[in-house]
Formats: structure tokens, sequence, C-alpha cells
């Protein structure tokens, strides 16, 4: 599958990332490569193939029991912050417009 370099600009803007011109062929290459191994992928019939979920049979053996240990106090928790109001941390908006 073909990707334009009008189509990479388009991806490029929707990600927030700024691609200077002599990028976009090479990444309209790459991203082509991409979708056509992913096409190939597609067409493998695996219909006899059962569901496989965990493929490397690794298991979370160091599992620790849910258990309450020495806790900071709220005090303690706030001891270092810049600002406090009403017995919480109050940080400055970061929402961009």
């Amino acid at each position: 599958m073909a990707i334009t370099k009008d189509q990479v600009q388009h991806i490029a803007k929707l990600v927030k990332l700024n691609l200077p011109a002599k990028e976009l062929e090479k990444y309209a290459l790459l991203f082509s490569d991409t979708l056509d191994y992913i096409q190939m992928l597609t067409e493998i019939d695996t219909a006899q193939v059962a569901p496989t979920y965990q493929v490397t049979g690794l298991s979370a053996i160091f599992m620790q029991d849910d258990e309450s240990r020495n806790m900071l106090t709220q005090e303690e928790a706030l001891s270092n912050a810049a600002k406090i109001v009403d017995g919480k941390i109050a940080t400055e908006a970061v929402f961009e417009r």
C-alpha cells in the first residue's frame, strides 16, 4: 500500500511531530513497507491455529501478598509541597488551549 508524503505529513500533524520536508519521502516508504508487511500477515490462514495469549511460558513468580506497610502521614506527604490548599498539593494548571 503506497503512502504519500501528504499522508505522512497529516499523520505527523496528528501526533504533533515536526518532520522536515526532506524526511517525508523516507517515512512514506517506511510506512508503505510496514503496511505491506501487515497485509502479508493478514493473508496467512490461521483458521487451524489455536489462540495464544502467552507465548513465553513465563509467569509472575515473584508475587507478594498485599499488606499494609509503614505509610506516610498526611503531614509527612505534604512536607515538601511548594503549595498546599485544603490539605492537598496545589499545582498550576497544565492545560493547553
